[in-house]
């Protein structure tokens, strides 16, 4: 199918100054072309709401994307109202130009797509090695901070050793310690 859009893309535009030149869309015309189904309600009612100059710009614009079937049925309504001259000339197109033009394009398309894989490789590549570096960093934070802990536990035990807090009933408690030690020899 897109190689058929492109197809008649290729030969609407090559016969655009023709058709913009002669083609009187009249009320006949559009109600031929919304009866075949080459455009509906809306576009027909925004083609005639459209200035002149604009009128076929804007059916053309629709007809681009829809393949060679509404092509056909385009130029079917042409025939039948009168317009045969400019079928003969649309169907006179040169449309091995425009295959060419095709066939270079999808060759560069295919190319910057192969360019594509490879960037979208590239990254994925330093995405993983950026959680590998994140999960280092994680794990190194993790041990940093058990250093940490344990060190300020190291420094309260240091200080309790240096500076002992006084207890409140160390002296009863220390008496009471003495009283318990025998001193007699005797007993």
């Amino acid at each position: 199918m897109q190689v058929e859009c492109y197809m008649v893309r290729a030969i609407l535009r090559q016969n655009e100054f023709l058709l913009r030149r002669h083609l009187v869309l009249s009320s006949t015309v559009l109600d031929k072309m919304r009866a075949s189904g080459v455009i509906t309600d809306v576009l027909r009612r925004r083609i005639v709401g459209a200035p002149a100059v604009r009128q076929v710009e804007i059916l053309l614009e629709s007809l681009e994307d829809r393949g060679l079937h509404s092509l056909q049925k385009f130029l079917e309504v042409l025939k039948s109202t009168g317009h045969s001259w400019m079928v003969d000339v649309i169907l006179d197109t040169d449309v091995a130009a425009a295959g060419q033009t095709f066939a270079e394009q999808e060759s560069q398309n295919q190319q910057a797509l192969s360019v594509l894989r490879q960037e979208a490789v590239a990254i994925r590549q330093l995405l993983e090695q950026n959680a590998r570096d994140e999960a280092n960093v994680r794990r190194k934070q993790a041990a940093v901070s058990d250093i940490t802990s344990r060190l300020r536990d190291i420094h309260h035990r240091a200080r309790e050793v240096c500076q002992p807090a006084p207890h409140p009933n160390i002296g009863r408690y220390r008496l009471a310690q003495l009283n318990q030690i025998p001193w007699s020899i005797d007993n």
